[in-house]
């Protein structure tokens, strides 16, 4: 069995789990300590390029870099890996393949951020 991955996203996708089946997740609710400690230890980030300005307000915000690939990467849990959630609360609801906010309404969203690990699984 290989390593237990850590990965960075803006949301959880149901394809995440595709190659285990049922399986046993466990939630945390986590703070910016645990993501920029994550990131020290390296992530795989599945950022959406598209949320440009919303990724330079956390950065803004959190004081960190955050890696960004041009294409975030399919992702797909293994036993032990974890996948870092960013929600943002207080952005009204977007469509379309870009995703800005304004100045304004990046001042007034708050970030939550949990983790997933994927426990066990059938």
């Amino acid at each position: 069995m290989s390593a237990p991955v850590t990965y960075l996203g803006f949301n959880i996708a149901d394809s995440m789990f595709d190659d285990v089946g049922d399986c046993l997740i466990l939630r945390s609710k986590t703070d910016f300590l645990r993501v920029r400690n994550a990131l020290k230890k390296g992530v795989v980030s599945c950022l959406n390029p598209s949320h440009k300005n919303t990724i330079a307000e956390l950065e803004r915000r959190y004081q960190v870099s955050l890696p960004v690939p041009a294409r975030p990467e399919r992702v797909t849990l293994k036993k032990g890996d974890t996948i870092i959630i960013i929600s943002s609360r207080g952005l009204p609801r977007k469509t379309g393949n870009i995703v800005e906010f304004s100045a304004e309404e990046l001042k007034r969203a708050s970030f939550n951020f949990a983790t997933y690990t994927l426990l066990e699984h059938k």
